[in-house]
């Protein structure tokens, strides 16, 4: 494909996606996948959407754990953070924070800083509830 093939108004949306997306490479190649995808349907707003989750997703994770933008877009990868029709999203703060609060049990593993944060923020346990179960805030 190319620049001529590329759907018209594309540099705008793809800018978005490129200051959105965690771990951008070859812009060229990227901006060309990005056009592929649009022109096979996709709608730029749930591409943009999906490199956002995707971001805020890995905001703790080194570079290396994170896939590069050209790769990321070939896999279709934003399909992963799309809304489920008639199933709510899963909302992991509110879960853990409920265990937290009512005293289970919580694997070490499973709140990391990022999640804690969270649930600090959204005032749904308090720092020393989450430090009492093993967390660190």
């Amino acid at each position: 494909m190319c620049a001529a093939d590329a759907p018209p108004h594309t540099h705008s949306v793809f800018d978005e996606f490129w200051e959105a997306y965690p771990r951008t490479r070859n812009r060229e190649a990227t901006e060309r996948v990005f056009a592929e995808a649009l022109q096979a349907g996709a709608e730029p707003s749930a591409i943009i959407a999906g490199a956002k989750g995707y971001a805020a997703e890995n905001a703790d994770n080194g570079r290396q754990y994170i896939a590069f933008s050209d790769n990321w877009l070939r896999n279709r990868r934003w399909l992963d953070y799309a809304p489920q029709e008639g199933k709510p999203k899963a909302d992991a703060a509110a879960f853990w924070a409920s265990a937290v609060t009512a005293g289970k049990f919580i694997p070490q593993s499973a709140i990391q800083p990022h999640l804690a944060r969270e649930i600090i923020a959204r005032r749904l346990a308090t720092p020393a509830q989450l430090k009492a179960v093993g967390v660190e805030v």
